[in-house]
């Protein structure tokens, strides 16, 4: 389910959760978050510090949606040059609230 641009569990089960770490042409930064905020699936878009240069976390309502994105969406992102995948396996606390 959708719900303001959110994908929300639904009925049918949880949904995939994933971080996507990026390493970019940090010259286009501007441009590929353009380009990313276009996407479906991307939740956050984050700019950091440290081995990679961006992070996005993305949901997804099945792991076929997850495999589409990442081998065929991203990858037409000009500047992305690298990305990695964590797919989460729990979540304790999301947007500030707790889950047990």
């Amino acid at each position: 389910m959708v719900s303001e641009g959110r994908i929300m569990e639904s009925a049918t089960g949880p949904v995939v959760t994933a971080m996507v770490h990026l390493k970019a042409d940090t010259s286009k930064i501007e441009t590929i978050s353009a380009s990313l905020s276009e996407l479906n699936f991307i939740e956050d878009i984050y700019l950091v510090t440290g081995n990679w240069d961006m992070i996005l976390k993305v949901r997804f309502p099945d792991v076929n949606q997850m495999r589409n994105f990442l081998v065929k969406d991203l990858r037409k992102v000009d500047g992305i040059k690298d990305s990695y995948t964590s797919m989460v396996i729990s979540i304790f606390k999301d947007r500030g609230v707790k889950f047990q």
